[in-house]
């Protein structure tokens, strides 16, 4: 738990999904940017009587690529990787008290790459990408977290 010296907090999604290729976020069973306000409810706690920290999602994509496949008789003794997954979890978290006197920031970007076999089922792929965002999710924090530390120490409660 982050105590944060502020009355509120929020959450801002700046980022949109093209909701097309090779974006495919929205398709997957944890949308990052779930997993990015989830991480502000569990992790932001507003204890403060004044401020607000404001969590602004700058970027949740997750793009997939499908990789190039062996053909011929090798292909049939062989399980190739099917696709890539890229994903990039960015967020600030800005923090100001009452009338804008004490400001500060925290940046973190997390990027993760995953492969998925060819021939794999629906409910393997699914869990294997929930999986995976679940990943980049705990590295964001991983790196959010030093980030708060490093330059947002002053409006921490319980330093």
């Amino acid at each position: 738990m982050i105590e944060l010296n502020v009355a509120q907090t929020e959450v801002v999604e700046h980022y949109r999904s093209p909701l097309k290729a090779p974006n495919v976020e929205h398709e997957l069973p944890l949308a990052p940017a779930k997993a990015m306000r989830n991480w502000a409810r569990d992790r932001l706690r507003a204890v403060g009587n004044n401020g607000v920290a404001r969590f602004i999602i700058m970027d949740a994509s997750v793009k997939a690529e499908a990789l190039v496949k062996k053909k011929g008789l090798k292909a049939a003794f062989t399980k190739d990787q099917a696709a890539r997954y890229d994903a990039r979890l960015e967020a600030k978290l800005e923090v100001e008290n009452t009338g804008g006197l004490a400001k500060g920031f925290a940046t973190a970007t997390a990027t993760r790459q995953r492969t998925i076999p060819e021939g794999i089922s629906l409910n393997d792929r699914d869990d294997a990408l929930y999986h995976f965002v679940e990943l980049a999710a705990k590295d964001f924090d991983q790196v959010m977290a030093t980030n708060i530390d490093r330059h947002l120490s002053a409006f921490k409660m319980g330093r």
